[in-house]
Order: structure tokens, then C-alpha cells, then sequence
């Protein structure tokens, strides 16, 4: 290079020098802020956590990325402007010297905080922090008396002004670069330098970008917060910060609910609802357990219901031998929060529109499936990404040692969007199963019969049907291609058994098949008039349980909910638990006086939900409250003035359930 009086003459890009100096000044930063944090909490580190470390740092170096992508973003389009050179421009460059500064001040204010906050809590900075502005002269006092703040002060002082000085040097050293380039030459820069931007931000070459839940993929509680970057994590919480309970209704009903789900020890001001279990002598600790989700499969949609298409004649066969709950209803109407309810034994009774598992403050949740002990496997198969819906947070971090297997570790290929097909998953989860030589716990979980209804043509032994459209709507599908895509789903269940008999774990396993939710329907002529004139049919779903020596075969009348599937499984293991959220064992004769399934429609606007039993439905529209006989011929009639007792008792208890089920998750963390 030539070097004159002022300018230096350079063939690189001046444009992409002053980038990667300002992206890689950032990116230095979070690091060494990472790497301090291990160093200040290094307590924190176990020799049973250790093994985690490294693919700690990965993620988390990950997580630094896309935030470094963040703070390069306004430098990037400064960049992109074509024609115009604001850096040379000295008012415009200064402008930016100080935009840059203040952008680190606030990046080293969240850092000193985060350390602060995670030495009072041992947790990282999150959105809940703003609760100390609720009382700001306290607060700051504690901080005052807690914390080196003058020296702390000082120490940014000095960072800032050596930062500043840093973004001049790289400015100027800009400013005096001479450079002429061809146009070409400049877009292939910024085509560069977007690609940087959204590579660091997404994270991954995947369907889905990176999401906070893979922080989470221990349950060590210390590896999992050296993962995250405390400052995507503030942002990340933020639309959470207001927590979903009101505090004084759950303790209004708590004397009614904690009797209802039968605590123990009733503790008005402590609000327990822990209830212990006691196992049994003769424990089945031979068994393996496989819980099989199939996605969207509405009761009335299936074969269980004299549905003359027979879209599930698999599952037919397989009810025919078990034990099968035909009053079984989900919580709500979505998919990851059937997952949450199945696994905490509560219903996600989140407001609005999301889900509990894309709550970072409800990432730590108590899990029967970790009562089973004696299974020391655990596995859990979808055919698409564990990063849908964050669901991957809520197996890692709250069950132990789970392995997840999920795109990308099968050899099948990908169909669609929802990954490889449920047959395929079936298949793959085989290849694993049958090399277990100890019992073991599986989640299955298809998700298959979404749209667009993909059906591979490399299935062997499926074919496909087709009925005059207007037999199709008459019971409950809208198309062949959805009819088609339920049928590949059961011939996927199907194939599960054919294969757990021919690979010998078909003997020792207790199977438990259901359906995540159910979907709305313009017509079911095989469904009672209640179910459709009420929509229940969006909630009711089918749960088979199968065990061949462990479950007789009966049809089983009584109300269940979804909550209630682990608590059920762990009754008939026969092992001791302990669980304080709203699930209770279905073969527990002791709660069939009071047995109900609340229902919840989160994207309801006012507020909606319902409860049923055995002889009545409570709706519950913005506070106006009507009691139904949903079994009977006039099901849409409103009863509540000729049952006034009947209508106050399960209103209290909606109400109760509601508001409780709210407040525990929240108040859900493990139990020792």
C-alpha cells in the first residue's frame, strides 16, 4: 500500500475494516463478560456438571453473536446507504462515535447488574428486576449499602471513555483510508456483511433460529445460566413480567381446591398443595413406559366413536384391548400446551396467545417422569424441532438426563415443515428402543397431520382412501388430504406395536396414548348434540391406556383430564410420588366422587372456560356463568335456575382450578 501525507491507499473493502473491528470489539467484550461470570461463580461448577461446560460455552457464545449482531445492526445500515458516506461526514461521525459509546455504557450498566443480580438471586438478569422500581428508594439504598457503586461508577467512567477513544481510532483510521471500488465490489461487501448480521442473529442452519429454551439443555440450574446472555435475557422476559395469578382468588379457594385434589397437610398461608403418594410393595419396576401424543386426534375424528370412515382402525384395535377413557379432555386447544400438561401435570393456562413453554419464568418445573427413577433412560422423538414452540426447555431442564431426538438425527428425510413423517419417527424411535436392555421411558410425539397433509410416497404398506367430499364433512374432516394425513398418523401407531412385539419390549410396557387437543368441526353425526352444539369436541380426545399385564380391558366412564396422565402411570408402576399441581391417578377410586376437567380457551376475548363432569357443563363467558346437561336432548338449554346449588358449587371450583392452576405454574419447582 501507498502511504501519502493523510490517506492510505487500500484495496480491501475500508467499509468491511471498520466492521469487523466494531463487530469484533462487541463480540470481545460479551466474551470476556462470559468468562468473568464463570470465573466470579465458579462455585457454581460440580464434577457432575463439568461434562456440560463446553457445549455451555457453544450456546452461549452463540446467544453473544446475536446479540453483537444487535449492536452492529445501525453500523451495518450506516454502512448500506448508498451514494452517501456519513463516517467521513465529521458531525455524522461524531454522532456515531457517541451513539457507539453510550450503546457499551448500557451494555456494561446490564452486565454489572446482571453480576449483581445473579450474586442476590443466582439468577440472571431478567425482566423481573423491574420490580425493584416499585420501591426505588429502598432499592437504590440497598444498592448503595450492597454494592461498590462509586468504584463501580468509576470503572465505567473509564471503560467508556477508552471504548470511545477505541470507535474514534477506528473512524479515523476510515476517514483516512483512499479508496476507489467498483460498484459491484461494494454491494458484494454489503452482501458480506448482511450475511454476518443474519447468520449471527438466527444462529443456527436450521428451520428455527435459536431460541432462549436451548439454554436450558441441562438441568443443572448453574449450566444452564452460563449459557444465557443476560441481556437477550431481559428482553426475552420481558412480555412476561407480569405473572398471570391473582394472588388473593387462589387463596380464597384454596380451603375448596386443596380438597378437592386431596392435600395432605392443608397450610392456608403456606398455600401447600404438595400431596405424597405412598408406592406400593409390589412395584412394577420391570416396566417400560412409552407415551405415544398423536397430534390433533379429536375423538370424533376417530374409529372410538363409530366414525363410519374408520380413519383410525390401529387405534380401534389396540382400545379393544385396553383400558380406554371415552370422557378424557385436554385443558386447552394447543399443542405445546398439551405437551406442558402432560409433563407437569397442570394445565398451561397462560393468557393470550403463546404458550408456558415460551415463559422463561416458567422454565423450571416438578415432573413425575422424574419419580421413575428405576428408568434411567429417557428419550424423547418428534419428527420436527425440539425448538417449536421452546418445548425443548421444558423436557431438558425438567427432566433428567432426557435425550432428545429430533430433526436431524434421523436418517428419514424431511417431508415438510413438520419434519420427517410420524411413520418415519415411528421407525427411527425403534432403531433405539430395541437396543435398550433396561426399562425406559419414550415420548413419542407425531406431528404429522397438520397442513399441508403430506403424504410420502416411500411408506410401505399404507394406501390411501377417498370418499364423496360430502361424506367426509359429514364426520368431521374438511378433505381426503386430511382424512388421509389422521390414517398415515394411526398406521404409525400401528407400526409402533408391530414393532415393539417383533423387538421384544411389546411384553414389559405400559403404552399411553392420547391426543394432544381436539379440533372444531362443522358437522360429526356420530358425536351427541352437546359435544358439537358446545364444541367439547375441541377438547375431548381419546386416552388408550395398554399394558398387557399390567391393564385390564374396560371402557372407563368418569371424567379425566389430560393433567391426570402421569399420575395415573406412576399408579400403576406402583412408585412413590409427590406432586402438588392438579393431576390425580385415574385407577384412584378415592377421587371418582369428585372427578372434573377444566377446560380453558386461551384465545377467547372476554375471558372464557367451562368445567365438566359426569352430568353437567358450567360455561363461563366474561363472568356470566350457564350451567348445561350436555348429555340430553336439550343440551343448549341453560339449567342454572333449577340447579342453583349445582351451578355454585362448580363455579366456585372453575374458578378455583382456574386460578390455582394459574398460581402453580408458577409455584412448581421440584421437589426434593
Amino acid at each position: 500500500m501507498e502511504i501519502g501525507t493523510r490517506y492510505i491507499k487500500s484495496n480491501f473493502p475500508k467499509s468491511v475494516s471498520l466492521f469487523i473491528k466494531y463487530y469484533f470489539t462487541f463480540f470481545a467484550f460479551t466474551l470476556f463478560a462470559r468468562l468473568v461470570f464463570l470465573a466470579v461463580n465458579n462455585a457454581g461448577l460440580n464434577s457432575e456438571n463439568k461434562k456440560y461446560l463446553l457445549e455451555s460455552l457453544y450456546l452461549g457464545v452463540k446467544f453473544d453473536l446475536r446479540l453483537t449482531a444487535l449492536c452492529s445492526f445501525p453500523l451495518f445500515v450506516i454502512l448500506s446507504i448508498p451514494v452517501v458516506d456519513l463516517i467521513k461526514n465529521s458531525f455524522t461521525a461524531l454522532l456515531f462515535k457517541f451513539f457507539s459509546t453510550a450503546l457499551f455504557i448500557f451494555l456494561l450498566i446490564a452486565y454489572s447488574s446482571d453480576f449483581g443480580f445473579y450474586a442476590y438471586l443466582s439468577e440472571r438478569l431478567s425482566s423481573s428486576a423491574l420490580i425493584f422500581f416499585n420501591t426505588p428508594m429502598i432499592s437504590l439504598k440497598m444498592v448503595w449499602e450492597s454494592y461498590p457503586v462509586v468504584w463501580g461508577g468509576l470503572a465505567i467512567l473509564v471503560l467508556a471513555i477508552g471504548f470511545f477513544k477505541l470507535i474514534s481510532a477506528y473512524v479515523d483510521a476510515y476517514d483516512r483510508t483512499f479508496q476507489i471500488i467498483p460498484v459491484w465490489q461494494r454491494l458484494l461487501s454489503i452482501l458480506g456483511l448482511f450475511f454476518v448480521i443474519i447468520l449471527s442473529a438466527y444462529g443456527k442452519f436450521s428451520y428455527y433460529p435459536l431460541r432462549w429454551s436451548e439454554a436450558y439443555f441441562s438441568s443443572d440450574s448453574f449450566i444452564s445460566s452460563f449459557t444465557l446472555n443476560p441481556v437477550l435475557n431481559f428482553f426475552d422476559t420481558m412480555k412476561y413480567k407480569k405473572k398471570n395469578y391473582n394472588l388473593e382468588q387462589v387463596k380464597k379457594y384454596y380451603p375448596l381446591v386443596s380438597k378437592y385434589l386431596g392435600v395432605n397437610e392443608p397450610d392456608n398461608e403456606k398455600l401447600n398443595f404438595i400431596r405424597t403418594v405412598k408406592g406400593r410393595e409390589s412395584m412394577s419396576l420391570d416396566h417400560n413406559v412409552i407415551v405415544v401424543m398423536l397430534e390433533s386426534l379429536a375423538s370424533n375424528k376417530t374409529s372410538l366413536t363409530n366414525n363410519p370412515l374408520d380413519p383410525t382402525p390401529y387405534l380401534k384395535k389396540i382400545a379393544e384391548e385396553s383400558t380406554v377413557f371415552t370422557n378424557h379432555f385436554t385443558p386447552t386447544e394447543a399443542t405445546a400446551r398439551g405437551v406442558f400438561a402432560t409433563v407437569t401435570s397442570n394445565p398451561d393456562l397462560t393468557i393470550g396467545k403463546g404458550s408456558s413453554s415460551r415463559n422463561p419464568f416458567i422454565i423450571n418445573q416438578h415432573s413425575l417422569i422424574n419419580e421413575l427413577k428405576h428408568l434411567k433412560d429417557k428419550f424423547y422423538f418428534l419428527g420436527g424441532s425440539a425448538s417449536w414452540g421452546n418445548i425443548r426447555g421444558i423436557f431438558t431442564n425438567n427432566i433428567n438426563d432426557i435425550q432428545i431426538y429430533e430433526e436431524g438425527s434421523y436418517s428419514a428425510p424431511r417431508i415438510d415443515v413438520w419434519g420427517i413423517s410420524d411413520a418415519d419417527l415411528v421407525y427411527e424411535a425403534d432403531k433405539i428402543l430395541k437396543k435398550q436392555k433396561e426399562p425406559f421411558f419414550a415420548y413419542i410425539q407425531t406431528s404429522g397431520f397438520h397442513r399441508p397433509y403430506t403424504i410420502p410416497e416411500h411408506i410401505k404398506g399404507f394406501e390411501k382412501k377417498k370418499f364423496p367430499k360430502e361424506e367426509i364433512e359429514q364426520y368431521g374432516f374438511h378433505s381426503n388430504e386430511e382424512l388421509n394425513s389422521m390414517r398415515l398418523q394411526d398406521f404409525a401407531l400401528g407400526e409402533l406395536f408391530r414393532l415393539a412385539k417383533e423387538n421384544g419390549y411389546y411384553d414389559k410396557t405400559i403404552f399411553v396414548i392420547y391426543g394432544d387437543h381436539g379440533l372444531p368441526s362443522l358437522d360429526s353425526l356420530n358425536m351427541p348434540k352437546g359435544f358439537m352444539s358446545h364444541q367439547l369436541i375441541k377438547h375431548h380426545v381419546p386416552l388408550v391406556i395398554h399394558s398387557k399385564e399390567l391393564v385390564q380391558v374396560a371402557q372407563e366412564n368418569k371424567v379425566a383430564s389430560q393433567v391426570d396422565i402421569m399420575p395415573t402411570v406412576l399408579g400403576l408402576i406402583g412408585v412413590p410420588y409427590s406432586i402438588r399441581t392438579l393431576g390425580r391417578d385415574l385407577f384412584n377410586n378415592d377421587y371418582d366422587d369428585r372427578r372434573a376437567a377444566l377446560m380453558y380457551s386461551w384465545h377467547a376475548k372476554p375471558e372464557r372456560f367451562s368445567l365438566i363432569d359426569q352430568d353437567f357443563l358450567l360455561m363461563s363467558v366474561a363472568g356470566r356463568v350457564g350451567l348445561f346437561q350436555y348429555k340430553t336432548d336439550e343440551p343448549t338449554k341453560d339449567v342454572s335456575s333449577e340447579f342453583p346449588e349445582v351451578t355454585q358449587k362448580l363455579k366456585d371450583l372453575s374458578r378455583g382450578l382456574l386460578e390455582t392452576g394459574r398460581y402453580l405454574m408458577y409455584h412448581n419447582k421440584k421437589i426434593d
